[in-house]
């Protein structure tokens, strides 16, 4: 029977991935509604060097079929659920006999249930060859049909989904030992995936089982969960944002609330004790669900069942191989902490749980086998500790803002838009219950400048306050005692002599005579933001501010400078700060044209 065909939609951080990869296969993941399947990116099993051995061998398939299985096994539990495996990828590079291996393990594969896709539909595989993504759809009878595709922005993707976002706390009991220990996670996966709990959605409905849903009618759309805010109306997502967030509370279901044939089941057995006698280690420990899960807006709720149970034995798995890799490591175990990462170069959050007490330099093996399973660049960090994303729902209300300029657009057409690469938080005036009004905007911008250093996991030192600031330059010798305790400024050289002597981090300044001297060295700036992705401050006059992106059209010599503003005085009001011009696009005529400036433009370490 041919393959049933599908709407198929790749994004654009797909393409990139493939052009970054030289040789190799792997597996395709994505999310599916309905017919429609979009592929968000791939796991590579293995690189180049792998590829040449299993070609020139003669069990090439079934080994590479093993190489397959390994991969799903150890990485499909960091995707969210909701992303499934949808089929194969293969780049074949010089050789191209690298496909028909790699479409030949699809009928073994599709044994083993890895595949995820809609009802009659087939596995798909992605070859890349010549810079050009071909696309199949191949069933376990080895027919194979081409299919057309369409790459979009990961952003248009993601606007048909929303994240759920699942708490609570399952208690974990055991010996001290490795065959205790994979027993008991084994049981609790094996219960989760019983259906023995229940999801609390604000403001109070209760997803019990596929089949119930209580506060909530069975037509009911995910998105009528999102939570309304004191005046009845429902949250906006914020504008150009990654998706709405859903908040869900993990239950355990009263005894009274499980399936009858469940109940039944029970009945058949008989308990059994068994009396051991001798010295014995136990923990017990309270492991903190904390997982993610894609849900497109338009399912109902009643259907989300499936997709809570996954994201909650994901999550067991993943406390599993950190309890059991920590204890083998320490003859010990720490509670293990689920963590999100979000890279751009992924464009979708990942998770994985590491032990409370390990550093990132205990980590670093870890790291790097995700850096090269997602295709991940290894000259920056990603994993780190640091590099943690506190969801929205779990944000402090006061906090500062995070990338404030997600969602503004330069308004020049076919501009080459260069922005700061990862997360930074918002600083200005004010803050901190702290009046630096018309003193403190250099202070601020060399906090935004800490803050990305922090969020990209290259430092954990805290964001200095302005006294710490002031106590920095005093302890250098830059300035004297008495500069500690004032209301005197700062520029951009006492700004690089503070990322030096508290991060570690060397700056390099340009200094430009005019405005119209800084808008001719737009090259420049592009660069700077390509190759470094670091926020930039500029002082000039009696003001300092922050670039944090650059678009320029050479042909017309059209541009534009993303700028931060730290002379904002208000609350963090994200509405407020985009409209008025606090974060926002701005022309050449924002500078003044006889100022001279400098720039402090830090320059980021390279490193895993």
């Amino acid at each position: 029977m041919a393959p049933k065909p599908r709407r198929l939609i790749l994004s654009n951080l797909v393409f990139e991935k493939f052009s970054n990869t030289a040789q190799g296969f792997g597996l395709a993941y994505g999310l599916i509604n309905d017919e429609q399947c979009y592929v968000l990116g791939f796991l590579l099993a293995d690189e180049s060097s792998t590829v040449a051995q299993l070609l020139s061998s003669d069990s090439g398939s079934l080994s590479l079929t093993s190489e397959l299985l390994k991969c799903w096994a150890a990485y499909e539990k960091t995707l969210p659920a909701g992303v499934h495996i949808v089929g194969n990828i293969s780049v074949p590079g010089a050789d191209d006999s690298l496909v028909s291996v790699v479409e030949a393990a699809i009928p073994d594969i599709i044994e083993e249930g890895v595949y995820h896709c809609p009802e009659g539909g087939s596995p798909l595989t992605l070859v890349f060859k010549d810079g050009v993504i071909k696309a199949s759809m191949v069933d376990d009878f080895m027919q194979k049909e081409e299919i057309e595709y369409e790459i979009v922005p990961l952003s248009d993707v993601l606007d048909n989904f929303m994240l759920v976002h699942l708490k609570g706390q399952i208690p974990i009991s055991s010996e001290l030992s490795d065959k205790a220990i994979n027993e008991e996670m084994t049981e609790q996966i094996s219960r989760a995936s019983m259906g023995v709990h229940s999801f609390r959605f604000k403001p109070d409905v209760f997803l019990n089982s596929p089949d119930e849903v209580n506060g909530g009618d069975e037509g009911q759309k995910a998105a009528s969960l999102v939570v309304q805010d004191g005046e009845g109306k429902k949250k906006k997502a914020r504008p150009g944002s990654e998706m709405e967030v859903v908040s869900a509370e993990l239950l355990t279901k009263p005894i009274k609330f499980i399936e009858a044939n469940e109940i039944h089941n029970f009945a058949k057995c008989a308990p059994f004790v068994q009396h051991k006698k001798g010295n014995f280690e136990m923990v017990k420990i309270g492991f903190n669900v904390d997982g993610l899960c894609y849900v497109h807006k338009e399912k109902p709720v009643i259907k989300m069942y499936p997709a809570l149970q996954s994201c909650l034995t994901r999550q067991l798995f993943l406390a599993k191989s950190c309890l059991l890799k920590e204890l083998n490591q320490k003859c010990d175990i720490s509670l293990p902490i689920s963590m999100h990462f979000l890279s751009p170069q992924n464009g979708h959050y990942l998770t994985t749980a590491f032990p409370e007490q390990s550093d990132d330099s205990a980590l670093e093996e870890d790291r790097k086998t995700l850096h090269d399973a997602f295709v991940l660049s290894k000259d920056r960090p990603v994993f780190r500790k640091g590099c943690r994303v506190t969801i929205k729902d779990d944000q402090p209300k006061n906090a500062q803002l995070i990338n404030p300029h997600v969602g503004l657009s330069p308004g020049i057409k076919d501009a080459e838009v260069a922005v700061v690469y990862g997360r930074y938080a918002y600083h200005h005036y004010m803050q901190d219950s702290f009046d630096d009004n018309g003193w403190g905007c250099a202070y601020r911008s060399l906090q935004t400048l800490v803050s990305w250093f922090r969020l990209q996991g290259y430092t954990d030192k805290p964001v200095p306050n302005h006294k710490a600031i002031q106590q920095c330059l005093v302890d250098i010798g830059d300035k004297p005692h008495s500069f500690v305790g004032s209301k005197q400024w700062i520029g951009s050289t006492e700004v690089s002599f503070c990322m030096e002597s508290l991060l570690g981090v060397t700056c390099r300044i340009m200094a430009v005579n005019s405005a119209d001297e800084l808008c001719s060295r737009a090259d420049d700036l592009l660069r700077h933001f390509r190759n470094q992705g670091t926020p930039i401050m500029i002082g000039g006059g009696v003001l300092a501010h922050t670039i944090i992106g650059i678009a320029f059209n050479p042909d017309t010599g059209d541009l534009r400078f993303l700028i931060l503003d730290p002379h904002y005085t208000q609350g963090e009001d994200l509405t407020v700060i985009q409209t008025k011009g606090w974060c926002s696009w701005k022309g050449p005529e924002f500078w003044t044209k006889t100022a001279f400036y400098n720039l402090c433009m830090p320059q980021r370490p390279t490193c895993l």
